[in-house]
């Protein structure tokens, strides 16, 4: 971590794109000059339920019914969070259904016994 000099600030970063955030949109989310027309930010608490955001004394923060105020770094984390934990899912579908796929290839035994009419007449 850097040295703190007079005049240095604070940066803050974009949630969309992660690049440095200059403006807030309709809602107060700090956001690039690309991002400044989007005004919400679907976000989830860890407990399933949805963050609410809302600008407060120090900056920009969340609320989450069930657990209380959330900062916006934690919201962020949790968002990371909630969109591996998607791709997850995803690749695991995928390769579940892959799995299926070679299944249904391999040529499969039926065994004829003489109880069968279809068979045998």
């Amino acid at each position: 971590m850097p040295r703190k000099v007079y005049g240095s600030y604070k940066t803050e970063i974009c949630p969309y794109c992660r690049s440095v955030a200059t403006v807030k949109n309709k809602i107060g989310i700090p956001v690039c000059t690309k991002h400044i027309g989007t005004d919400s930010l679907d976000i989830k608490c860890v407990c399933g339920s949805w963050l609410d955001g809302r600008e407060g004394k120090y900056g920009f923060f969340f609320v989450c019914e069930k657990c209380g105020p959330v900062s916006f770094a934690r919201a962020m984390e949790m968002k990371s969070m909630m969109k591996d934990k998607e791709e997850s899912e995803i690749e695991n579908s995928a390769a579940h259904n892959h799995k299926e796929e070679a299944d249904d290839k391999k040529p499969k035994e039926i065994f004829i016994t003489t109880n069968d009419v279809e068979y045998f007449s």
